[in-house]
This record gives structure tokens, C-alpha cells and sequence, in this order.
């Protein structure tokens, strides 16, 4: 993964004939100039170092070349590529697979918050399959959280609503008569509610209003849309086109979980802990339960046991 240091007046000459900005001091492994895209890479490598977990995509080590203007991250391959969530508007996966996804996400995120990493950008295109599909890792760390790091950078007062504007949680989201709410890991659990809602039904659940024209306005009808209004399922679930019933709604239905994912005040919004108590009885419509390790869903016939949730399912 090669990042542009665009930002870094220190590095403004760097291929380009002219001589660049002397430093004051040598830059150490982790600090370097505050609000530079160097910075943000140089906290993405700090927390990634201290990642180790089979749901996280592994970091092995980056190379820092003075004659060139990128920053080298060496990374875990993977080969299935990232969540592919819908075509023309419609679920790509099936229930089974967002099952799958779902579960390793949440296990993912409980480990970062055990370390006191607030990953802040929890959507499908950070989230990668193995060569198999079989599993999925998060990856991208580059507007993450963790108060040690920031520290060390001198960095810690950085944008709260930094993030994908779709995925921002209503108590960051700008525009919003009030002070801003903190950065807590219930930003990523909304985060893994929009997660879910693309999954289940192929589109966002908020959207700017379509007659509005305009970047800057379109955003901020985004913003409001996230901070005011209610969510709405469609009729059908996954690529399966599975249909939703009052089951789903009540404790044990997926749309119990995500509506609980997709509460406006944190306070009421479940965090990791209640996503897997409520998810350890889960009834999905095929009837999977959320967290069962996909080696205890095997199917036997009489070639023997094979896998029941593969890619192509």
C-alpha cells in the first residue's frame, strides 16, 4: 500500500529538484509532523503493530524510503478481496454468508475495543475475505483510535467526525445543535448496524435527499438524515429475497439485533457484550446463530462431512 505524503513541507521536495524545509530534529519511528498524511500513516503502523488477532489483517512492516515521497506498509494478502454487498441495488450475499460476516466482525471489534482501539471506520469495503471466503479480516486503520498513540504524536484532537460520512454515528455526524458527542467504541457498533443493513437488504439506510444539489448540501442532508430519521427494512432479506415477519423483530430476530445496532442515543445502542448475548440464540430466517464457529455447521452425507457455508452458498 503506497500513501502520498501530499501534506508534509519537510518532505515538499522530495523527487522534485528542490530542496526541502530543514527539520529541527530527526524524526523518531512514530512522530513526525502533526497533521501531516505521514502522521496519520505513522499511527496507522502504531496500531497495527499491536494487532494480533485472526479477524484483523496482519501488518508485517513497512519501509520508510527518504528518496521517495511513499511510505511501503507490508501486509497481510488477501486474496478474496474486499465485501462485495450489493449488485443494482440489491443483496450480494446470501444469509448464510452474511452470518459469516457478521460473526467475525464482532469478534474482530471485541478484541480492538480489549485494547482500547476505536477503529472508527467500520464498512464493507474495510472488511476482506480470505482466499476461501471463509473468513473475513478488518483492515484499515487509517482514521483509528487509540489515546497512546494520539498522545505520542501530539495528534489527540483530531477530527471526531473523521470516517465514511454513511457510516458516521449520530453523535458525531455534523451539524448537530450541541456539543459533539465523544468518540467511543458505540461508534463502531453503529457503524457494524449500517454494516448489517447493507448486507440484508443492498442499500443505506439513510440517504441524503435526492432533491437536493450539491456536494456540500447533499452531505449535510446525509448528516441530518443520520441524526433524525428512522431506519426502514425492505420486504426482502439477502440475495435469498427471504421475507421479513414479525419474528424477526422480536428478541432473537436479526432485525431485534440491528435495531438495537441502530439506536441514535449510545446509551441505548448495544455494545459488543449484548450483541453476542443477544446473538448466541439468534434465529436468522435460514436459522443459523450468529457466533457458531462454521466448523459446527458441517452437513453429512455419504461422502462424509463437508463445509455448509462456502462462498458460493
Amino acid at each position: 500500500m503506497n500513501r502520498l505524503r501530499a501534506n508534509n513541507p519537510a518532505r515538499a521536495g522530495a523527487g522534485s529538484g528542490a530542496a526541502p524545509l530543514p527539520r529541527t530534529s530527526d524524526p523518531t519511528v512514530l512522530v513526525d509532523r502533526r497533521g501531516t498524511e505521514e502522521t496519520k500513516i505513522r499511527r496507522e503502523i502504531a496500531i497495527m503493530k499491536k494487532c494480533d488477532h485472526p479477524n484483523i489483517i496482519k501488518f508485517f512492516a513497512y519501509i520508510d524510503d527518504s528518496m521517495s515521497a511513499n511510505v511501503c506498509l507490508i501486509m497481510e494478502y488477501m486474496e478474496g478481496g474486499e465485501l462485495q454487498w450489493h449488485s443494482d441495488s440489491e443483496p450480494y450475499l446470501t444469509m448464510g454468508q452474511t452470518r459469516r460476516v457478521m460473526r467475525d466482525v464482532v469478534l474482530g471489534l471485541e478484541y480492538l475495543h480489549l485494547q482500547d482501539i476505536i477503529h472508527r471506520d467500520i464498512k464493507p469495503s474495510n472488511i476482506m475475505w480470505t482466499a476461501d471466503r471463509s473468513h473475513v479480516k478488518i483492515g484499515d486503520f487509517g482514521v483509528a483510535h487509540l489515546a497512546a498513540v494520539d498522545d505520542e504524536l501530539g495528534d489527540s484532537d483530531g477530527p471526531r467526525h473523521a470516517g465514511t460520512p454513511a457510516f458516521l454515528a449520530p453523535e458525531i455526524a455534523p451539524g448537530f445543535e450541541g456539543p459533539m458527542g465523544e468518540v467511543t467504541p458505540a461508534v463502531d457498533l453503529w457503524a457494524l448496524g449500517v454494516t448489517l443493513y447493507c448486507l440484508l437488504f443492498g442499500r443505506m439506510p439513510f440517504e441524503p435527499r435526492s432533491d437536493v444539489a450539491g456536494h456540500v448540501a447533499a452531505e449535510a442532508s446525509l448528516y441530518r438524515a443520520i441524526r433524525e430519521d428512522p431506519w426502514v427494512p425492505r420486504d426482502m432479506m439477502s440475495s435469498q429475497r427471504i421475507a421479513v415477519h414479525n419474528a424477526d423483530w422480536q428478541r432473537g430476530g436479526v432485525l431485534y439485533l440491528l435495531d438495537h445496532l441502530l439506536r441514535k442515543d449510545p446509551a441505548q445502542r448495544f455494545g459488543i457484550d449484548d450483541v453476542k448475548a443477544s446473538t448466541d440464540n439468534l434465529q436468522w430466517p435460514v436459522g443459523l446463530s450468529l457466533l457458531h464457529h462454521a466448523a459446527s455447521l458441517t452437513l453429512t452425507s455419504r461422502r462424509g462431512p463437508r463445509k455448509s457455508l462456502v462462498a458460493g452458498c
